[in-house]
């Protein structure tokens, strides 16, 4: 076989051995003259260096969050408490739950029920088996439903007035036991919670068959709009509104007055939202009785703080998120975000596993 002129030349000329060093020469010198293929320009190193500092920054303000705030101030940061710790007692195994949730008041509302409930329930069930790790009747599965079918009792609430006289009964009429009563309400349900607490400041209504432990309303239907739809409150409030009205109304027919008129007026209803608040808080703590209100401050129906009652602010999601609130997401970003429950009943055994920073 003929060996080619061209490849016989190119032998003679340069050996074998010698192509590999020939190749690397090569690339070199193509190297040289296009840099951008080995080494990056001046800008991407920039840009690269740039990012490595934003994530040592971010490791250095994590390690000091870490070093500073407990896990649970971490995740009321998170929720834009801040690093205000409640001090709400968590539910004990022998305790009986009202948990009260409000009906739609507008047609696009998605209706909710029980389900909405699972979230704090699954918390509580894993909160109590690792507080009481010897009880059986607390144990998953089978156990558990048991136990939320003899523990656990449902509301559900439209009109705040007539739910509180519901509540009322229902509190009334339960078994005799060692454990006591834990009410829970969101949205017209927190207002049902605080309208059965006012009535049985007042006398209005009889005592329960178990002492009262806590009260936890998340963005109860107590102000604005919301308060209209519910009905909160339709009875005379208390003290009476017309000893109340009668010298606020002299006070703002005077043009000549410290204040402008339009202050004088908004002082007025300010003072009128939270008459049925009065000292409610004070009363609480007497009777032994731990209430928070909680506020979702992107949600439309959130409401302020309440007279004396301790209050929790929020802030989940977007505050002008105009879809969300029509559609009522926003409004229920508080009770379906696993965070809250976390957060306000909170255990190291069990928080710590199952929530991530």
């Amino acid at each position: 076989m003929k060996v080619p002129v061209l490849s016989r030349f190119a032998a003679r000329l340069l050996p074998r051995s010698l192509w590999m060093g020939v190749l690397f020469g090569m690339v070199g010198f193509i190297s040289l003259i296009s840099p951008r293929l080995t080494r990056p320009t001046a800008t991407e190193e920039r840009e690269q260096q740039a990012e490595r500092d934003r994530l040592a920054r971010q490791q250095r303000r994590k390690a000091i969050i870490d070093a500073m705030y407990t896990p649970r101030q971490r995740i009321g940061r998170m929720l834009g408490t801040g690093t205000n710790v409640p001090s709400l007692p968590l539910p004990e195994a022998d305790d009986i739950l009202i948990l009260s949730y409000g009906i739609p008041v507008v047609p696009w509302l998605k209706r909710v029920g029980i389900r909405q409930w699972n979230l704090w329930l699954d918390h509580l069930g894993e909160t109590l088996r690792a507080r009481y790790p010897q009880r059986a009747d607390i144990a998953p599965g089978a156990a558990w439903e048991e136990w939320i079918r003899r523990h656990v009792r449902y509301v559900e609430v439209h009109f705040a007035r007539l739910a509180g006289q519901r509540i009322a009964r229902l509190l009334a009429n339960l078994p005799q036991g060692e454990g006591h009563i834990y009410l829970f309400g969101h949205s017209a349900g927190g207002a049902a919670i605080l309208q059965y607490l006012a009535d049985l400041r007042d006398g209005l209504v009889p005592s329960p068959a178990r002492p009262i432990r806590a009260a936890l309303t998340l963005d109860a239907a107590v102000s604005g709009p919301a308060r209209v739809w519910t009905g909160w409150p339709v009875a005379p409030e208390r003290p009476g509104r017309l000893d109340r009205f009668i010298p606020k109304v002299r006070r703002y027919v005077q043009l000549n007055g410290e204040r402008m008129r339009w202050h004088r007026h908004v002082s007025w209803a300010r003072d009128y939202m939270q008459l049925p608040f009065r000292g409610l808080g004070a009363w609480a703590r007497e009777q032994g009785i731990a209430v928070l209100t909680a506020s979702n401050l992107a949600d439309a129906f959130s409401h302020a703080i309440l007279d004396d009652l301790p209050y929790l602010e929020m802030h989940i999601g977007r505050r002008f998120d105009l879809k969300g609130i029509i559609t009522g997401r926003t409004h229920l970003n508080i009770q379906r975000d696993p965070r809250v429950p976390h957060f306000l009943w909170w255990h190291d055994d069990v928080s710590m596993k199952q929530l991530t920073w």
